[in-house]
C-alpha cells in the first residue's frame, strides 16, 4: 500500500465474491497509486472509524450506479463531507429517473458540493447537466484500467 495520502474509497461489497466491486476497487488502487486507499463500503457506522483517521483528507464515491439509486449512497456523502475536506465522485452511473425513484433533486446540492464529478457515461452527465450540475466529465467505467492496448493478442 503506497504511503500516500489518505483516501476513503465509498461504494462496493466486498469479499462476497462481487467481480464487478472488487475491480472497480483495485482499478482505483491502480489510477490513485499514490494514495493510500482505504475501503469504507456500504455502512455508515464506519463513518465513525473514518472520523478516527484525521488524516483522511479525501473521499471518492466510486463505481456501480449509485447516484438515484438508493439513499444509503446520498446519507455516506453527506457524513463524509462533514470530515474530509475534498470528495469525488468517479466513475459512478446515474440512475435513469424512468427506471428508478428520481431523486436527483436530493442530490443536487450534496453533488454540487463534490471537488470532482467523473461519470461513467454521456447519459449520466446529461442527466445531472439536466438538473443543473455543470462541472461533469465523462470518464468512463474505471475498469478500463485493465484493458489491453489492443486486441491483437485475441482470437476472434
Amino acid at each position: 500500500m503506497s504511503q500516500g495520502p489518505r483516501l476513503a474509497y465509498i461504494g462496493g461489497v466486498y469479499d462476497l465474491h462481487n467481480l464487478g466491486d472488487e475491480a472497480l476497487y483495485d482499478a482505483t488502487k491502480a489510477l490513485f497509486c499514490r494514495c493510500s486507499v482505504l475501503k469504507f463500503p456500504r455502512s455508515q457506522r464506519l463513518v465513525n472509524v473514518a472520523k478516527l483517521f484525521a488524516s483522511i483528507r479525501c473521499a471518492l464515491l466510486a463505481g456501480g450506479t449509485l447516484i438515484n439509486r438508493e439513499k444509503i449512497w446520498l446519507h455516506l456523502m453527506t457524513d463524509y463531507m462533514e470530515i474530509c475536506p475534498y470528495f469525488f465522485v468517479f466513475g459512478s452511473g446515474v440512475a435513469h429517473p424512468s427506471f428508478w425513484k428520481d431523486s436527483l433533486r436530493d442530490w443536487k446540492p450534496i453533488l454540487q458540493r463534490c471537488n470532482y464529478i467523473g461519470v461513467r457515461g454521456p447519459l449520466s452527465a446529461e442527466l445531472l447537466t439536466d438538473v443543473g450540475i455543470n462541472r461533469v466529465e465523462v470518464v468512463g467505467d474505471p475498469v478500463l484500467v485493465f484493458a489491453p492496448d489492443s486486441c491483437e493478442n485475441f482470437d476472434l
